[in-house]
Protein backbone atom coordinates (compact mmCIF):
# COMPACT_ATOMS: atom_id res chain seq x y z
CA UNK A 1 0.00 0.00 0.00
CA UNK A 2 1.13 3.77 -0.91
CA UNK A 3 1.37 5.54 1.65
CA UNK A 4 -0.25 8.91 2.07
CA UNK A 5 2.58 10.79 1.98
CA UNK A 6 4.43 9.43 -0.83
CA UNK A 7 1.44 10.10 -2.32
CA UNK A 8 1.57 13.55 -1.16
CA UNK A 9 5.26 13.74 -2.73
CA UNK A 10 4.20 12.07 -5.82
CA UNK A 11 1.72 14.82 -6.59
CA UNK A 12 3.71 17.73 -5.84
CA UNK A 13 6.50 16.55 -8.00
CA UNK A 14 3.76 16.16 -11.16
CA UNK A 15 2.46 19.55 -10.03
CA UNK A 16 6.25 21.08 -9.78
CA UNK A 17 7.13 19.85 -13.24
CA UNK A 18 3.67 21.50 -14.75
CA UNK A 19 3.55 24.73 -13.04
CA UNK A 20 7.27 25.67 -13.78
CA UNK A 21 6.80 24.85 -17.47
CA UNK A 22 3.06 27.30 -17.19
CA UNK A 23 5.32 30.14 -15.20
CA UNK A 24 7.95 29.85 -17.52
CA UNK A 25 5.28 30.58 -20.16
CA UNK A 26 2.93 32.98 -18.40
CA UNK A 27 5.75 35.16 -16.38
CA UNK A 28 8.67 35.64 -19.23
CA UNK A 29 6.96 38.73 -19.90
CA UNK A 30 6.78 40.34 -16.57
CA UNK A 31 10.28 39.81 -15.86
CA UNK A 32 12.91 42.66 -16.18
CA UNK A 33 15.64 41.13 -18.81
CA UNK A 34 17.27 44.19 -20.03
CA UNK A 35 20.34 43.27 -17.84
CA UNK A 36 21.77 39.97 -20.48
CA UNK A 37 24.98 40.25 -17.86
CA UNK A 38 23.21 37.65 -15.66
CA UNK A 39 25.37 34.31 -15.18
CA UNK A 40 23.23 32.25 -13.81
CA UNK A 41 20.05 31.01 -14.98
CA UNK A 42 16.94 32.51 -13.28
CA UNK A 43 18.99 35.41 -12.49
CA UNK A 44 17.21 38.80 -13.74
CA UNK A 45 18.91 42.02 -13.44
CA UNK A 46 20.65 40.77 -10.11
CA UNK A 47 17.10 38.97 -8.53
CA UNK A 48 16.95 35.44 -8.39
CA UNK A 49 13.84 33.63 -9.26
CA UNK A 50 12.20 32.44 -6.13
CA UNK A 51 9.55 29.25 -5.87
CA UNK A 52 7.68 27.63 -3.25
CA UNK A 53 5.02 24.67 -3.24
CA UNK A 54 2.58 23.38 -0.75
CA UNK A 55 -0.51 21.11 -0.98
CA UNK A 56 -3.85 22.64 1.34
CA UNK A 57 -6.20 19.37 1.23
CA UNK A 58 -10.11 19.97 0.73
CA UNK A 59 -12.03 16.88 0.84
CA UNK A 60 -15.47 17.09 1.41
CA UNK A 61 -17.04 14.26 4.16
CA UNK A 62 -19.31 11.14 3.03
CA UNK A 63 -22.51 12.56 2.76
CA UNK A 64 -21.18 15.74 1.17
CA UNK A 65 -23.67 16.93 -2.35
CA UNK A 66 -22.02 16.12 -5.35
CA UNK A 67 -22.97 16.79 -8.68
CA UNK A 68 -24.66 13.38 -9.43
CA UNK A 69 -26.36 13.13 -5.88
CA UNK A 70 -24.51 12.25 -2.49
CA UNK A 71 -21.24 11.39 -2.11
CA UNK A 72 -20.26 7.77 -0.80
CA UNK A 73 -16.60 8.48 0.45
CA UNK A 74 -12.93 9.17 -1.69
CA UNK A 75 -10.92 7.60 -3.41
CA UNK A 76 -8.21 10.00 -3.28
CA UNK A 77 -7.94 13.21 -1.40
CA UNK A 78 -8.56 16.59 -3.17
CA UNK A 79 -6.27 19.15 -2.71
CA UNK A 80 -5.61 23.09 -3.26
CA UNK A 81 -2.15 22.94 -4.98
CA UNK A 82 -0.30 26.46 -4.54
CA UNK A 83 2.92 27.67 -6.23
CA UNK A 84 4.34 31.14 -4.99
CA UNK A 85 6.96 33.27 -7.04
CA UNK A 86 9.37 35.76 -6.34
CA UNK A 87 11.92 37.90 -8.13
CA UNK A 88 12.69 41.18 -7.10
CA UNK A 89 9.75 42.87 -5.71
CA UNK A 90 7.10 41.06 -7.78
CA UNK A 91 5.88 38.71 -5.96
CA UNK A 92 2.10 36.14 -7.28
CA UNK A 93 0.76 32.79 -6.83
CA UNK A 94 -0.82 30.40 -8.76
CA UNK A 95 -3.33 27.38 -7.47
CA UNK A 96 -4.55 24.84 -9.14
CA UNK A 97 -7.97 23.18 -7.01
CA UNK A 98 -9.70 19.69 -7.49
CA UNK A 99 -13.00 20.86 -8.17
CA UNK A 100 -15.56 21.28 -10.91
CA UNK A 101 -14.42 24.90 -11.43
CA UNK A 102 -14.23 28.27 -9.30
CA UNK A 103 -16.86 30.65 -8.47
CA UNK A 104 -16.27 34.18 -8.60
CA UNK A 105 -17.43 34.57 -5.41
CA UNK A 106 -14.55 32.02 -4.05
CA UNK A 107 -11.91 33.59 -5.80
CA UNK A 108 -12.40 37.09 -4.36
CA UNK A 109 -12.93 35.42 -0.44
CA UNK A 110 -9.68 33.02 -0.82
CA UNK A 111 -7.46 36.16 -2.75
CA UNK A 112 -8.58 38.87 -0.49
CA UNK A 113 -7.62 36.94 2.57
CA UNK A 114 -4.52 35.15 0.97
CA UNK A 115 -2.95 38.73 0.25
CA UNK A 116 -3.98 39.56 3.69
CA UNK A 117 -1.98 37.24 5.30
CA UNK A 118 1.09 36.89 2.59
CA UNK A 119 0.99 40.36 1.33
CA UNK A 120 0.97 38.83 -2.25
CA UNK A 121 -0.95 41.42 -4.17
CA UNK A 122 -4.56 40.84 -4.73
CA UNK A 123 -4.21 40.96 -8.39
CA UNK A 124 -1.16 39.13 -8.46
CA UNK A 125 -3.10 35.54 -7.17
CA UNK A 126 -4.89 33.38 -9.66
CA UNK A 127 -7.10 30.16 -9.00
CA UNK A 128 -8.22 27.71 -10.90
CA UNK A 129 -9.84 24.37 -11.17
CA UNK A 130 -9.49 20.99 -12.40
CA UNK A 131 -12.58 20.56 -13.72
CA UNK A 132 -12.94 17.58 -12.12
CA UNK A 133 -16.42 15.89 -12.60
CA UNK A 134 -16.41 13.68 -9.56
CA UNK A 135 -15.69 16.25 -7.18
CA UNK A 136 -18.03 18.21 -5.02
CA UNK A 137 -20.77 20.63 -5.58
CA UNK A 138 -20.36 23.93 -3.96
CA UNK A 139 -21.19 26.77 -6.37
CA UNK A 140 -25.00 27.26 -5.61
CA UNK A 141 -24.37 27.79 -2.15
CA UNK A 142 -21.09 29.80 -2.12
CA UNK A 143 -23.27 33.56 -3.07
CA UNK A 144 -25.11 33.05 0.10
CA UNK A 145 -22.27 32.09 2.52
CA UNK A 146 -20.18 35.01 0.70
CA UNK A 147 -23.01 37.39 1.38
CA UNK A 148 -23.43 36.29 5.40
CA UNK A 149 -19.60 36.48 5.60
CA UNK A 150 -19.36 40.54 4.50
CA UNK A 151 -22.30 41.04 6.63
CA UNK A 152 -20.77 38.99 9.80
CA UNK A 153 -23.46 36.74 9.93
CA UNK A 154 -21.00 32.78 9.44
CA UNK A 155 -23.70 30.57 11.32
CA UNK A 156 -21.71 28.05 13.57
CA UNK A 157 -22.66 25.50 10.83
CA UNK A 158 -21.56 27.87 8.48
CA UNK A 159 -17.96 27.94 10.35
CA UNK A 160 -17.81 24.01 10.49
CA UNK A 161 -18.84 23.32 7.14
CA UNK A 162 -17.52 22.55 3.29
CA UNK A 163 -17.15 25.88 2.42
CA UNK A 164 -15.20 26.92 5.02
CA UNK A 165 -13.24 23.87 4.63
CA UNK A 166 -12.49 24.65 0.97
CA UNK A 167 -11.59 28.33 1.44
CA UNK A 168 -8.91 27.59 4.66
CA UNK A 169 -7.50 24.73 2.81
CA UNK A 170 -7.11 26.91 -0.56
CA UNK A 171 -5.73 30.13 1.67
CA UNK A 172 -3.48 27.59 3.60
CA UNK A 173 -1.85 26.45 0.23
CA UNK A 174 -1.09 29.76 -0.59
CA UNK A 175 0.31 30.74 2.61
CA UNK A 176 2.10 27.73 3.09
CA UNK A 177 3.61 27.89 -0.19
CA UNK A 178 4.96 31.85 0.42
CA UNK A 179 6.82 30.43 3.78
CA UNK A 180 8.45 27.80 1.41
CA UNK A 181 9.96 30.37 -0.91
CA UNK A 182 13.52 29.62 -2.12
CA UNK A 183 15.79 30.27 -4.98
CA UNK A 184 15.09 27.91 -7.74
CA UNK A 185 16.91 27.10 -11.46
CA UNK A 186 14.78 26.06 -13.72
CA UNK A 187 15.56 23.03 -16.78
CA UNK A 188 13.53 21.96 -19.12
CA UNK A 189 12.76 18.53 -21.40
CA UNK A 190 10.40 17.05 -23.96
CA UNK A 191 8.74 13.88 -23.82
CA UNK A 192 5.66 12.68 -25.69
CA UNK A 193 2.68 10.61 -23.74
CA UNK A 194 -0.09 8.26 -25.62
CA UNK A 195 -3.03 7.34 -23.91
CA UNK A 196 -3.78 10.22 -21.63
CA UNK A 197 -6.79 12.17 -23.86
CA UNK A 198 -8.89 11.52 -27.35
CA UNK A 199 -11.04 13.75 -29.18
CA UNK A 200 -14.31 12.97 -28.00
CA UNK A 201 -15.85 14.76 -31.08
CA UNK A 202 -16.98 12.15 -34.38
CA UNK A 203 -17.73 13.47 -37.66
CA UNK A 204 -20.09 11.07 -38.39
CA UNK A 205 -20.63 10.02 -41.89
CA UNK A 206 -24.19 12.02 -42.23
CA UNK A 207 -22.42 15.03 -41.42
CA UNK A 208 -23.26 14.70 -37.74
CA UNK A 209 -20.94 15.24 -34.96
CA UNK A 210 -21.55 13.11 -32.02
CA UNK A 211 -19.58 12.18 -28.53
CA UNK A 212 -18.11 8.88 -28.23
CA UNK A 213 -20.19 7.02 -30.59
CA UNK A 214 -20.27 2.79 -30.14
CA UNK A 215 -20.00 3.36 -26.54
Amino acid sequence: MVSKKANCKKLLNVFKLVFSITLLLSLVTGCDSSDQSAEKPGHVSGNPFKIGIALGEITPETGSPHYRGVSTGADSPLYAKAIVFSQGDTRGALVLCDLIRITRELSIMVRERASEETGIPYQNISIAATHVHTGPRYMFEMQEYSDRLAEGKLTEEDKSGYLTLIIDGITKAIVEADKQVRETEFVSGIGEAYGLSFNRRFLMTNGRVRFNPGT
